[in-house]
């Protein structure tokens, strides 16, 4: 039966991958463990662990369209994934470098510069991984005010 499954980081609890299948939740995290096309996974893996695997949701409507809805769900929400034709491709992730600035560039916000400026060197002395889902719900939450005002 097709099932939407997330793989979980088990050090954090946070959802890196988003998948589809139609195999059982233990033959497609063998699939993981044997190919780690995620880094999350890799990492995991190179360090003795292995993620954790949890249905999403599960049934004969279940279709790739069903996954890339919950891609696009996660993605709302400000997580980052791992997914090829999600978030984020581990195998071409060059772009990544430049998102902060970006995305930065368009907060509108009152004093925005001086704003800006701080958010950008408290954001620089962190790893992307960490700077990047941040930076989204700042953006988030500073949307949500200036629309309330």
């Amino acid at each position: 039966m097709p099932i939407v499954y997330k793989l979980i980081n088990p050090n954090n609890n946070v959802v890196y991958y988003v998948g589809y299948t139609t195999q059982t939740l233990e033959q497609r995290l063998i699939g993981h463990l044997v190919h780690q096309n995620q880094k999350t996974t890799k990492d995991l893996v190179s360090n003795g662990l292995k993620p954790k695997i949890e249905c999403i949701e599960e049934g004969e409507t279940v279709t790739k369209e069903t996954e890339m809805y919950w891609i696009q769900r996660f993605k709302n929400e400000g997580i980052y994934l791992e997914n090829r034709d999600g978030v984020i491709n581990y195998q071409n992730r060059d772009w990544i470098t430049e998102m902060p600035v970006e995305l930065l560039n368009t907060i509108e916000m009152p004093d925005s510069e001086r704003y800006k400026a701080a958010i950008e060197l408290v954001l620089s002395e962190m790893p992307l991984s960490v700077s990047v889902p941040i930076l989204i719900r700042i953006k988030t939450i500073l949307e949500w005010a200036v629309n309330k005002t």
